[in-house]
């Protein structure tokens, strides 16, 4: 919030007059979380390496497994068009509901159940296609 209200009072004179200001603010509090959401996923590293480590007696082959069904699942998002990725993952992974990820990316709800659909199928389709090929 604090880098959200820095930006607007850097950025005031973009702000037109005749327009909501509350829309203006949102619009930017919204970029600096897909700004953020983008850095994040260039950082990506394969969460949870280092748990298998902490659980005694682990069977080595299912860690491998787990980790290397992880590490396509990932690769398989990545590869999405950018607008499913966003819908998929505000959904999925940070628990939005179809509302509020519509809300919030400024687009119709019927489009945001749209955009999923077809990121959740092309990502079970990437999915058996990378372990068909192994």
């Amino acid at each position: 919030m604090q880098q959200a209200c820095l930006r607007a009072l850097e950025r005031h004179g973009q702000w037109q007059p005749d327009s909501r200001l509350d829309s203006w603010v949102y619009k930017i509090i919204m970029n600096l979380w897909i700004d953020r959401r983008r850095s994040a996923v260039s950082r990506l590293s394969v969460p949870g390496d280092g748990i298998w480590e902490q659980i005694p007696g682990a069977p080595l082959l299912a860690e491998l497994e787990a980790r290397q069904d992880l590490r396509h699942t990932w690769e398989a998002i990545k590869k999405l068009p950018e607008e499913q990725r966003q819908v998929l993952l505000l959904v999925t992974v940070e628990g939005f509901g179809y509302q509020e990820a519509a809300d919030m990316l400024g687009i119709p709800i019927g489009t945001v159940m749209s955009r999923l659909a077809r990121a959740r199928l092309a990502l079970g389709k990437q999915i058996r296609d990378n372990g068909a090929g192994e």
